[in-house]
């Protein structure tokens, strides 16, 4: 590791110390719990003394990492004895705690803190821009909740300190006044800030004023070593999580205006249909033929169509930017799609031009087929384009009430949406290199694996389909319209979300078997979610060296790299615990059988879109869940546990071998 990247760890790390430091007050809210045991006087010691343990933590722990951690252990371990029979009656305390909680464990077990040798000015001005973000968004959101928070005032009071504390500090390490004027200034304006802030009707607003100024000077500061650009590009699962986001914000606002909308349309419902729209997943719970205009339906399908293409163009155009990438950045992007560094401008031109070709005839020929149900063009056209963008995108939206079901018999339509999934799933460049060599044998070992394994998992869900739900769920289709039925609900298990039959009446085998597909998902550099095909390849190369004690995993002739070796269980490992705590969230906040929960679970993780029928039966906190659950699967599981990440060394010299035994 150079210097210049150790420089960059430590400038991170006193971001997130600031970011911290400015959530940490929130912790006075416990002194409105209404505690079995202790009394108000004995609540209000315990939760000064959490308080000031997390805080004096917080604040030494990139110093003396060992003292830091064990004193917000400590806090953590107060909190959670003081909040915990709270938490058994309020399921979204529970949701709200829990989150962060488990992020600042994850934060301190598993990244490795070097002690600062000196803290210099630029890294305080880090600390301050952590700590005045976190108090101006606490701020700006405070309408949502300040009403309902009676410590709400000493949150604002504590975090305004702080934030004075490090201003004075910076001025100390780097002497920024240096005239009496200078500090005649600074000490005048901190004593006004506390008075406007004992007005509790204008709380937030000083606060507010007072973190917005000291993060824009943070920001003019650090202009020429911290460019916030240069910041997301060097890291691309910050980059990929803050362009979702974005996406998500935006289609949220465009959804509640006016002329998107038939009715008032609820501000969950509408996050929760930009998010599944942006993510590609297809769960609604809004009837969109209904709840939206001509132009709602429009802005939603621009989301989708962002949302699908997004994913690759923006791995492109990454690679070019990024020049020589590391090993966190490079497994990322083979992550999200295998192309080559010199291939950039190729890939994306291919990109672009091999959707908008297939989704375009997929709309004219889906376009006439409506056309001959409805014999109405007007409404044959809009059913044509969206329906084609939305198959090829695996989203899984279509503007009917119904889904695809009434159309369970129109095996001509069902045939073309299902080859759009595929084609959408499989990527672009791996349809266009067996286009371009047509031949399966002579294809490269990545496009090769990924038609393989396309086509087995697309024959065996197939076949376990029709075998499951000849007699159920098909029986009273035609036997040319069971084959078609069985064929396109096998197509859509790859994350695409379309229905043609009741899912919530098929049997258990089929269920079971559902949850294992749609886990899977499609390939990487498509626009299908779940783990990936090629994981899953990877990992049966790895079951097999295993059976034969191959210390190598070797495929087709071919090495796989230590890397993959590492990154598929890691991916996979990563997924489940994802999977589990949404899961675990669930059922703790939902009043919902549990086959049903376990079912929204894995497919909005996979960002699949089929459901048994719950989603509308989801309160607020499921749908937050499920939005959670949605925006993580669309970025990649492994890709949330990357965002913190920086770049180590791939080997520590000198440290001998240990065999441990395994299961």
């Amino acid at each position: 590791m150079n210097n210049t990247t150790r420089i960059n760890i430590k400038r991170t790390e006193y971001t997130v110390q600031g970011i911290l430091l400015g959530v940490l007050p929130l912790t006075w809210q416990e002194l409105s719990i209404q505690h079995p045991w202790l009394t108000d006087f004995w609540l209000l010691v315990v939760v000064s003394a959490t308080v000031g343990l997390l805080l004096t933590g917080c604040s030494v722990f990139l110093n003396t990492p060992r003292l830091g951690k064990l004193l917000m252990f400590y806090g953590m371990t107060l909190s959670t004895l003081v909040i915990f029979f709270e938490c058994q009656n309020n399921p979204l305390l529970t949701l709200l705690y829990a989150l962060p909680i488990i992020s600042i464990i994850y934060h301190l077990t598993t990244h490795k803190i070097v002690p600062a040798t000196e803290l210099t000015g630029i890294l305080q001005l880090h600390r301050l821009g952590g700590l005045s973000f976190s108090l101006l968004l606490l701020t700006v959101f405070s309408p949502l909740f300040a009403a309902n928070w009676s410590a709400f005032p000493l949150i604002i009071l504590t975090g305004v300190m702080l934030l004075w504390g490090n201003i004075i500090r910076y001025t100390q390490i780097t002497s920024a006044a240096r005239n009496h004027l200078q500090k005649l200034l600074l000490f005048i304006l901190m004593p006004v800030t506390f008075l406007l802030l004992a007005n509790h009707n204008t709380l937030t607003l000083p606060a507010a004023l007072l973190a917005a100024v000291v993060l824009i000077i943070v920001f003019r500061k650090l202009h020429t070593s911290w460019q916030l650009a240069e910041l997301l590009v060097q890291h691309p699962a910050r980059c990929l999580m803050l362009t979702f986001l974005i996406l998500c914000a935006a289609g949220t606002l465009l959804l509640r205006t006016p002329w998107a909308m038939m009715q008032d349309l609820p501000v969950i419902d509408a996050a929760f249909t930009a998010v599944s729209a942006a993510c590609v997943t297809g769960l609604s719970t809004i009837d969109i033929a209904e709840d939206l205009t001509f132009t709602g339906r429009a802005i939603l399908l621009i989301l989708i169509q962002l949302g699908g293409l997004g994913i690759m163009t923006l791995t492109t155009l990454a690679l070019h930017m990024l020049g020589k990438l590391t090993l966190n950045q490079e497994q990322l992007m083979h992550e999200l799609a295998p192309v080559q560094q010199q291939d950039i401008f190729y890939n994306l031109r291919l990109v672009v031009n091999f959707t908008f070709i297939v989704e375009s005839i997929g709309a004219a020929l889906l376009s006439w087929g409506f056309y001959s149900v409805h014999h109405n063009l007007p409404q044959a056209l809009e059913l044509g384009i969206f329906t084609s963008v939305s198959a090829f995108c695996n989203a899984g939206f279509f503007p009917g009430s119904s889904n695809l079901v009434p159309y369970a018999g129109e095996s001509l339509l069902l045939i073309i949406i299902a080859l759009e999934i595929v084609l959408g799933g499989i990527a672009p460049i791996v349809s266009c290199s067996f286009l371009r060599i047509r031949s399966i044998r002579r294809l490269p070992f990545f496009e090769k694996l990924c038609l393989q394994g396309t086509f087995i998992l697309l024959a065996g869900s197939t076949f376990l389909m029709l075998l499951f739900e000849w007699r159920n769920s098909l029986a009273d289709l035609s036997l040319p319209d069971k084959l078609v039925n069985g064929f396109f609900q096998a197509v859509t298990l790859r994350t695409a979300g379309f229905n043609t039959v009741e899912l919530a009446t098929v049997q258990m085998p089929t269920y079971l078997f559902m949850l294992i597909f749609m886990f899977i998902g499609g390939c990487p550099g498509g626009t299908a979610g779940g783990i990936k095909v090629t994981t899953l390849a990877v990992l049966f190369f790895i079951l097999r060296a295993a059976i034969r004690k191959e210390t190598t995993v070797c495929a087709d002739q071919r090495r796989i790299a230590p890397g993959t070796v590492i990154q598929a269980p890691a991916i996979l490992t990563a997924a489940l615990l994802v999977l589990f705590a949404v899961i675990i969230m669930l059922a703790t906040t939902q009043l919902l059988p549990m086959r049903e929960l376990c079912f929204e679970a894995v497919s909005a993780l996979a960002t699949v879109g089929l459901s048994l029928g719950i989603t509308t039966e989801l309160d607020t906190v499921g749908r937050i869940i499920i939005m959670a659950a949605m925006f993580i699967g669309r970025i990649g599981p492994l890709t949330l546990f990357l965002l913190f990440s920086e770049r180590h060394s791939n080997r520590i010299p000198g440290y001998p071998p240990v065999n441990i035994p395994l299961g």
